[in-house]
C-alpha cells in the first residue's frame, strides 16, 4: 500500500535487484519505496509451500563471486550452507557425481 507522501526514490519491482538496490539507497540516507505487483518479494526466487515440505524455487545457489550477496546474507544474520561438496558436475553431457556423495547415500 503506498501514501501521498514523496520519496526521495521509487523503486519498481521486489526482485534481488530492486531489494538489493532499495537497501543501498536507505543505508545512504534515501526515503526509498519499494512497489511489488505480486504478494511475495523476491521476484523469481522464492519458497512454495507443498504438502509439510517447501520447494525452492530460481536461484538456490550463489556462487562464491557473489561477494555482495554473501556479505549482505551475512548483515542480516542468514545462514548461507556451503553445496560445494554436494554439486554434481556436467561432463561431456553426462551428469557426473562425486563418489563422496554416493557413499553417503
Amino acid at each position: 500500500m503506498t501514501s501521498d507522501r514523496r520519496r526521495d526514490v521509487l523503486v519498481i519491482g521486489a526482485g534481488l535487484a530492486g531489494l538489493a538496490a532499495a537497501l543501498r539507497l536507505q543505508e545512504s540516507g534515501c526515503d526509498v519505496e519499494v512497489l511489488e505487483a505480486k504478494s511475495q518479494v523476491g521476484g523469481r526466487i522464492r519458497s512454495i509451500q507443498r504438502g509439510d515440505g517447501v520447494e525452492e524455487a530460481g536461484g538456490t545457489t550463489i556462487g562464491g563471486g557473489y561477494r555482495r550477496v554473501i556479505d549482505a546474507a551475512a548483515r542480516y544474520g542468514e545462514e548461507l550452507i556451503d553445496a560445494t561438496p554436494m554439486l554434481a558436475f556436467f561432463r561431456e553431457q553426462d551428469m557426473v557425481l562425486r563418489v563422496e556423495i554416493i557413499r553417503q547415500a
